[in-house]
């Protein structure tokens, strides 16, 4: 039952094609992708007003009077993802040649690996991924539940010492989330939520270029290779203080905190480090004044405030803005010093989201960027 739920994840991230450029990390936990945050530089995450407020910060479940949000589907395009398929398709004979490269191979052989290592240099060790993300969750009051799904197949070609090699990684992370809050002052809420972690990996899987002519049979290597499932439990407390008529925002989530692994990791495939964040955002409210403009909100945040991972700060640092016209939002931003933009449209029950961002793979912002551009649709009230 668990294989047939894990095909079934896999296959319509194939469909969906959610591709993301990023080195690939063994550990730590795939957080649910918000494109409403990323569009305006992540820099409302810790003072969410509307958007998974129980993954961003528990504590604002005290302002929120009912949310519910149905599957939302996220597609995230990159360029190296299509670089690297495009590569794969137009070189595949060129590969499939090669690819039985020896000592008594002829020079015919040897001068087409040459030109195919020379022609992959731009993408090579660029590891692409496309997935699926599906979410579900409900708050009311001072109380929030969800579940979601993080599905990842992860692409990277290599050069090899004689031919281009093609390797493929998986995995599925499902995350159950129970929250709560609870006003403490006039303004001051907390609130802290506890995240349930379920995550199966297939460990390295080398493919072939002729695997790219079926995509089932990429998906059947992949979960031939399903190793033992880690599981671990994280805590993930918060704090909202609403100041000058609520219009001023200050939010500080400590995310994964307290982080328990159940059972024995043998893979070591998750790890986490906690990551104290805070931010602030203001509220210009417009509708009094005008009609299509009813609001404009700026925003600042800092993450990673320990300094763990050893970064730059401004890799850290997250400035956006938002302005609401109706029925739209656009937004704009500096997410760990690379610039974001995106728009949104919100029809009620139905809310359609995209974004264009970049993302930095380095430790300093410009060093190794990404750029991606990421659409959603969602159904909730």
């Amino acid at each position: 039952m668990k294989k047939c739920i894990f095909l079934l994840l896999a296959l319509a991230a194939a469909g969906t094609l959610r591709a993301y450029t990023e080195d690939v990390k063994y550990g730590g936990v795939a957080l649910l992708p918000i494109v409403r945050d990323l569009g305006s530089g992540e820099a409302f995450s810790t003072v969410p007003e509307q958007d998974n407020m129980l993954y961003n910060n528990p504590a604002c479940l005290n302002y929120v009077k009912f949310r519910i949000h149905l599957p939302e589907i996220i597609w995230i395009f990159n360029n190296n993802f299509f670089k690297t398929v495009k590569y794969v398709i137009d070189n595949k004979d060129k590969i499939q040649l090669v690819d039985s490269l020896n000592s008594t191979s002829d020079q015919a052989k040897y001068e087409a690996a040459d030109e195919l290592r020379e022609s992959i240099a731009p993408i090579e060790n660029k590891w692409v991924r496309m997935g699926l993300s599906p979410n579900i969750n409900i708050n009311i009051k001072n109380f929030g539940a969800g579940i979601y799904s993080n599905t990842m197949v992860n692409f990277n070609l290599d050069q090899g010492i004689y031919a281009p090699k093609i390797y493929a990684w998986a995995n599925n992370d499902v995350v159950i989330t129970v929250g709560a809050a609870k006003r403490v002052m006039d303004k001051m809420a907390v609130g802290a939520s506890v995240k349930f972690i379920d995550r199966r990996s297939t460990g390295l899987v080398k493919l072939s270029a002729q695997d790219f002519n079926n995509t089932g049979e990429i998906i059947f290597k992949l979960l031939n290779r399903i190793q033992e499932p880690s599981r671990a439990i994280s805590v993930t407390p918060g704090l909202l203080y609403p100041m000058m008529e609520d219009k001023l925002k200050v939010g500080v989530v400590m995310q994964d905190l307290l982080f328990l692994k159940m059972g024995d990791d043998v893979y070591d495939a998750l790890n986490t480090n906690p990551n104290v964040k805070a931010g602030a955002s203001y509220n210009i409210p417009l509708k009094d004044k005008t009609y299509f403009i009813r609001h404009i909100k700026v925003g600042a945040g800092l993450d990673d405030m320990l300094n763990l991972e050893g970064s730059y700060y401004l890799k850290n640092t997250h400035l956006g803005a938002e302005m609401k016209l109706l029925p739209c939002f656009v937004r704009v931003g500096l997410n760990g010093g690379l610039p974001c933009a995106g728009i949104g449209l919100d029809l009620w029950a139905v809310r359609g989201d995209f974004v264009f961002f970049g993302k930095e793979r380095g430790t300093v912002p410009g060093q190794n960027p990404s750029w991606n551009l990421m659409f959603s649709m969602r159904v909730g009230w």
